[in-house]
C-alpha cells in the first residue's frame, strides 16, 4: 500500500537536478520569467486598477468594503532597528524631562524653605533696646503655627 501512494525515487533524476549545470541554468531561467511576470501583473494593476475586479480603489475612497483586504507588511530588519532607536530615543528624551522636572520642583521647594527659615529667624532674633527678646514676634508665630493645626484637623 505504501508503495502505490509514493513515487518511486528516481536517483538519475535527482543527481540531475543536484549537479548538472544544464537543468540548474534551466531552473533559473524559469525562476526569472517567473518573478518577471508576477512583476509585469504588479505593474499592470498599478496602471488599470479597474480591470482587475477584486481591487477597486474607488470603493476604499467611497468606504464600501472591499473583498480584497491587504496584509500588513512585515518591516524590514533595517526600518525595525529604526523604530526601536526611536523609541529608546523618546524615553530618554522622556527620562531626562522628568529629572530635569523634579530637579526644579526640589529647587524651587529648598528655596521656599530657605524663605520661610530666614522670615522665622528675622522674627525671632529680634530684640529690645536692651538685648531682651521680643515676645510679639514669637506669640504671633505661635498663633499661626495653632491657625495651621486647627485648619488642617477641621
Amino acid at each position: 500500500m505504501d508503495q502505490q501512494s509514493k513515487p518511486k525515487f528516481d536517483k538519475k533524476k535527482w543527481r540531475e537536478k543536484k549537479y548538472d549545470r544544464k537543468v540548474q541554468a534551466k531552473d533559473r531561467e524559469d525562476k526569472q520569467k517567473f518573478i518577471l511576470k508576477q512583476k509585469l501583473q504588479r505593474q499592470l494593476k498599478k496602471e488599470n486598477p479597474s480591470a482587475y475586479p477584486l481591487f477597486n480603489p474607488d470603493d476604499l475612497r467611497s468606504g464600501a468594503e472591499s473583498s480584497y483586504q491587504e496584509k500588513p507588511r512585515k518591516l524590514s530588519q533595517i526600518k525595525m532597528a529604526q523604530l526601536e532607536y526611536k523609541k529608546k530615543q523618546e524615553t530618554k528624551q522622556k527620562m531626562r524631562e522628568q529629572r530635569l522636572k523634579k530637579k526644579e520642583e526640589i529647587a524651587q521647594a529648598l528655596q521656599n524653605y530657605r524663605l520661610k527659615k530666614l522670615e522665622t529667624n528675622k522674627v525671632l532674633n529680634k530684640k529690645t533696646k536692651r538685648g531682651q527678646p521680643l515676645m510679639k514676634g514669637r506669640m504671633q508665630l505661635l498663633f499661626e503655627k495653632v491657625k495651621q493645626t486647627v485648619g488642617t484637623s477641621s
